[in-house]
Protein backbone atom coordinates (compact mmCIF):
# COMPACT_ATOMS: atom_id res chain seq x y z
CA UNK A 1 0.00 0.00 0.00
CA UNK A 2 1.19 3.47 -0.51
CA UNK A 3 1.52 4.75 2.73
CA UNK A 4 2.78 8.36 2.98
CA UNK A 5 0.52 10.72 3.02
CA UNK A 6 2.88 12.56 0.12
CA UNK A 7 1.38 9.34 -1.72
CA UNK A 8 -2.44 9.42 -0.83
CA UNK A 9 -3.24 11.07 -4.13
CA UNK A 10 -2.68 8.01 -5.99
CA UNK A 11 -3.95 5.44 -4.04
CA UNK A 12 -5.99 2.74 -6.28
CA UNK A 13 -5.66 4.87 -9.48
CA UNK A 14 -4.86 3.40 -12.59
CA UNK A 15 -1.42 5.27 -13.96
CA UNK A 16 -0.32 4.85 -17.75
CA UNK A 17 2.95 3.80 -19.26
CA UNK A 18 3.72 5.45 -23.09
CA UNK A 19 2.58 2.24 -24.78
CA UNK A 20 -0.94 2.44 -23.62
CA UNK A 21 -0.81 0.05 -20.87
CA UNK A 22 -2.64 0.34 -17.95
CA UNK A 23 -0.78 -0.02 -14.21
CA UNK A 24 -2.52 0.24 -11.14
CA UNK A 25 -0.03 2.47 -8.78
CA UNK A 26 -0.14 0.23 -5.62
CA UNK A 27 1.59 -2.32 -7.78
CA UNK A 28 3.77 0.01 -10.25
CA UNK A 29 4.96 2.04 -7.33
CA UNK A 30 4.96 -1.42 -4.61
CA UNK A 31 9.11 -1.57 -4.84
CA UNK A 32 9.72 1.45 -5.09
CA UNK A 33 12.59 3.58 -2.83
CA UNK A 34 12.63 6.36 -4.64
CA UNK A 35 9.72 8.10 -6.43
CA UNK A 36 9.97 10.90 -8.73
CA UNK A 37 6.93 13.38 -9.91
CA UNK A 38 7.84 14.67 -12.90
CA UNK A 39 5.91 18.08 -14.17
CA UNK A 40 6.72 18.93 -17.67
CA UNK A 41 5.22 19.45 -20.82
CA UNK A 42 6.26 18.87 -24.67
CA UNK A 43 5.51 22.98 -25.27
CA UNK A 44 8.58 23.36 -23.27
CA UNK A 45 11.79 24.09 -24.97
CA UNK A 46 13.38 23.57 -21.07
CA UNK A 47 11.55 20.37 -20.18
CA UNK A 48 12.19 18.55 -24.00
CA UNK A 49 15.79 19.23 -23.09
CA UNK A 50 15.97 17.85 -19.52
CA UNK A 51 13.36 14.63 -20.53
CA UNK A 52 16.07 12.89 -22.88
CA UNK A 53 18.64 13.43 -19.65
CA UNK A 54 16.32 12.03 -17.01
CA UNK A 55 15.59 9.18 -19.27
CA UNK A 56 19.00 8.08 -19.34
CA UNK A 57 19.32 8.42 -15.89
CA UNK A 58 16.50 6.02 -15.68
CA UNK A 59 17.62 3.61 -17.34
CA UNK A 60 20.86 3.08 -16.52
CA UNK A 61 19.54 3.22 -12.89
CA UNK A 62 16.80 0.75 -13.97
CA UNK A 63 19.41 -1.66 -15.64
CA UNK A 64 21.00 -1.57 -12.18
CA UNK A 65 18.32 -2.89 -10.61
CA UNK A 66 17.86 0.10 -8.95
CA UNK A 67 13.96 0.86 -7.10
CA UNK A 68 13.11 3.81 -8.39
CA UNK A 69 10.15 4.84 -10.30
CA UNK A 70 9.05 8.05 -12.03
CA UNK A 71 5.77 9.25 -12.40
CA UNK A 72 5.05 11.94 -15.29
CA UNK A 73 2.45 14.57 -14.50
CA UNK A 74 1.61 16.32 -17.67
CA UNK A 75 1.28 20.06 -18.33
CA UNK A 76 0.58 19.31 -22.01
CA UNK A 77 -2.80 20.83 -23.35
CA UNK A 78 -4.21 17.84 -24.83
CA UNK A 79 -3.96 13.86 -24.50
CA UNK A 80 -2.75 13.90 -27.92
CA UNK A 81 0.51 15.89 -27.32
CA UNK A 82 1.13 14.18 -24.02
CA UNK A 83 1.00 10.67 -25.30
CA UNK A 84 3.54 12.04 -28.61
CA UNK A 85 5.92 13.77 -25.75
CA UNK A 86 6.22 10.38 -24.21
CA UNK A 87 6.29 7.89 -27.13
CA UNK A 88 9.04 10.78 -28.54
CA UNK A 89 10.99 11.45 -25.56
CA UNK A 90 9.96 9.68 -22.48
CA UNK A 91 11.82 6.52 -20.42
CA UNK A 92 9.73 3.83 -19.63
CA UNK A 93 8.46 5.31 -16.79
CA UNK A 94 4.50 5.90 -15.82
CA UNK A 95 2.22 8.58 -16.12
CA UNK A 96 -0.80 9.90 -14.47
CA UNK A 97 -3.38 10.07 -17.05
CA UNK A 98 -4.66 13.15 -18.95
CA UNK A 99 -8.10 13.08 -17.59
CA UNK A 100 -7.01 12.71 -13.96
CA UNK A 101 -8.25 15.28 -11.87
CA UNK A 102 -4.20 15.48 -10.67
CA UNK A 103 -3.32 16.74 -13.43
CA UNK A 104 -5.79 19.49 -13.87
CA UNK A 105 -5.47 20.66 -10.24
CA UNK A 106 -1.75 21.19 -10.15
CA UNK A 107 -1.48 22.82 -13.80
CA UNK A 108 1.04 25.20 -13.24
CA UNK A 109 0.96 26.24 -9.86
CA UNK A 110 3.60 28.96 -10.07
CA UNK A 111 1.27 30.41 -12.85
CA UNK A 112 -1.61 30.55 -10.37
CA UNK A 113 0.49 32.18 -7.60
CA UNK A 114 1.67 34.78 -9.91
CA UNK A 115 -1.80 35.74 -11.26
CA UNK A 116 -3.17 36.43 -7.86
CA UNK A 117 0.01 39.23 -7.28
CA UNK A 118 -0.32 40.33 -10.91
CA UNK A 119 -4.21 40.95 -10.38
CA UNK A 120 -3.40 43.02 -7.06
CA UNK A 121 -0.52 45.07 -9.50
CA UNK A 122 -3.20 45.58 -11.95
CA UNK A 123 -6.27 46.66 -9.57
CA UNK A 124 -3.47 49.39 -7.83
CA UNK A 125 -2.59 50.77 -10.74
CA UNK A 126 -5.97 50.74 -12.30
CA UNK A 127 -6.86 52.95 -8.82
CA UNK A 128 -4.23 55.09 -9.42
CA UNK A 129 -5.69 55.69 -13.24
CA UNK A 130 -1.92 54.84 -14.75
CA UNK A 131 -1.74 53.72 -18.29
CA UNK A 132 -1.30 50.57 -17.97
CA UNK A 133 -3.56 47.28 -19.44
CA UNK A 134 -2.65 43.51 -19.23
CA UNK A 135 -3.47 41.12 -22.26
CA UNK A 136 -3.66 37.32 -21.26
CA UNK A 137 -1.79 34.78 -23.75
CA UNK A 138 -3.34 31.58 -22.38
CA UNK A 139 -1.46 27.90 -22.77
CA UNK A 140 -5.42 26.73 -21.56
CA UNK A 141 -6.80 23.93 -23.83
CA UNK A 142 -9.60 26.07 -25.45
CA UNK A 143 -11.47 29.05 -24.14
CA UNK A 144 -13.65 27.25 -21.60
CA UNK A 145 -10.44 26.06 -19.68
CA UNK A 146 -9.52 29.94 -19.91
CA UNK A 147 -12.26 31.56 -19.06
CA UNK A 148 -12.86 29.41 -15.91
CA UNK A 149 -8.95 30.32 -14.92
CA UNK A 150 -9.51 33.98 -15.53
CA UNK A 151 -13.17 33.74 -13.46
CA UNK A 152 -11.13 32.22 -10.62
CA UNK A 153 -8.10 34.30 -10.33
CA UNK A 154 -7.62 37.01 -12.95
CA UNK A 155 -8.29 40.70 -12.80
CA UNK A 156 -10.51 42.75 -15.39
CA UNK A 157 -8.26 42.25 -17.95
CA UNK A 158 -7.68 41.55 -21.76
CA UNK A 159 -7.27 38.25 -23.20
CA UNK A 160 -6.86 36.49 -26.56
CA UNK A 161 -8.99 33.59 -27.94
CA UNK A 162 -7.58 30.02 -27.76
CA UNK A 163 -9.72 28.71 -29.93
CA UNK A 164 -9.03 31.87 -32.76
CA UNK A 165 -8.52 29.79 -36.41
CA UNK A 166 -5.17 31.74 -36.43
CA UNK A 167 -3.68 30.32 -33.49
CA UNK A 168 -2.50 33.49 -32.21
CA UNK A 169 -1.50 32.56 -28.97
CA UNK A 170 1.09 30.05 -30.24
CA UNK A 171 2.24 32.65 -32.79
CA UNK A 172 3.08 35.03 -29.91
CA UNK A 173 4.51 33.04 -27.86
CA UNK A 174 7.04 31.44 -30.43
CA UNK A 175 7.47 34.93 -31.62
CA UNK A 176 8.81 36.32 -27.92
CA UNK A 177 10.56 32.89 -27.47
CA UNK A 178 8.64 32.13 -24.17
CA UNK A 179 10.45 29.21 -22.67
CA UNK A 180 8.66 29.01 -19.25
CA UNK A 181 5.44 30.10 -17.06
CA UNK A 182 4.46 32.46 -16.15
CA UNK A 183 5.97 35.01 -18.54
CA UNK A 184 5.25 38.65 -18.36
CA UNK A 185 6.48 40.97 -21.34
CA UNK A 186 5.69 44.73 -20.92
CA UNK A 187 5.39 47.02 -23.96
CA UNK A 188 4.81 50.56 -24.96
CA UNK A 189 1.64 51.15 -26.66
CA UNK A 190 3.58 51.15 -30.14
CA UNK A 191 4.67 47.65 -29.94
CA UNK A 192 8.15 48.19 -28.38
CA UNK A 193 10.01 46.07 -25.85
CA UNK A 194 10.63 47.46 -22.57
CA UNK A 195 11.68 44.21 -20.29
CA UNK A 196 11.13 40.42 -21.33
CA UNK A 197 11.44 40.12 -16.76
CA UNK A 198 8.22 41.55 -15.80
CA UNK A 199 6.94 38.99 -13.64
CA UNK A 200 10.50 39.12 -11.79
CA UNK A 201 10.38 42.91 -11.92
CA UNK A 202 6.51 42.55 -9.88
CA UNK A 203 8.00 40.07 -7.67
CA UNK A 204 11.15 42.24 -6.87
CA UNK A 205 10.19 45.90 -6.59
CA UNK A 206 6.58 45.54 -6.29
CA UNK A 207 4.21 48.77 -7.71
CA UNK A 208 7.48 50.22 -8.07
CA UNK A 209 8.08 48.23 -11.22
CA UNK A 210 5.40 49.45 -13.36
CA UNK A 211 7.12 53.90 -12.82
CA UNK A 212 10.68 52.20 -13.55
CA UNK A 213 9.17 50.84 -16.98
CA UNK A 214 7.79 54.49 -17.70
CA UNK A 215 11.36 55.70 -17.01
CA UNK A 216 13.05 52.93 -18.82
CA UNK A 217 14.99 51.74 -16.09
CA UNK A 218 16.03 48.19 -15.85
CA UNK A 219 15.36 47.52 -19.24
CA UNK A 220 16.52 43.73 -19.19
CA UNK A 221 16.47 41.76 -22.93
CA UNK A 222 18.01 38.87 -23.15
CA UNK A 223 21.49 38.27 -25.77
CA UNK A 224 18.68 35.49 -27.15
CA UNK A 225 15.36 37.88 -27.24
CA UNK A 226 17.62 40.80 -28.68
CA UNK A 227 19.14 38.84 -31.95
CA UNK A 228 15.28 38.08 -32.81
CA UNK A 229 14.02 41.39 -33.03
CA UNK A 230 13.62 44.38 -35.05
CA UNK A 231 15.74 47.44 -34.62
CA UNK A 232 14.28 50.32 -35.86
CA UNK A 233 16.65 53.50 -35.96
CA UNK A 234 14.71 55.96 -35.50
CA UNK A 235 13.85 54.35 -32.05
CA UNK A 236 15.74 53.24 -29.26
CA UNK A 237 13.68 49.96 -28.51
CA UNK A 238 13.60 46.93 -30.38
CA UNK A 239 10.10 45.75 -31.78
CA UNK A 240 8.61 43.10 -32.52
CA UNK A 241 5.87 43.73 -34.80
Amino acid sequence: MLGDRNMDSLQGKTLIRKSGEEVLADTALAAADIVCYYFSAHWCPPCRMFTPVLAEFYSELKSSNKNIEVIFVSSDRTVQEMMQYMKEDHGDWIAVPFSDPLVHARWCLPCRRFTQLLAEFYNELKWRTEPFEVIFVSLDSNDEEMINYMRESHADWLSISVDRKDNLCDILRDWFGVEGIPALIILRRNGYVITMEGAMDIQVRGIEAFYSWLDGSGITLSPQTVSSLTFDDDDDRFSPF
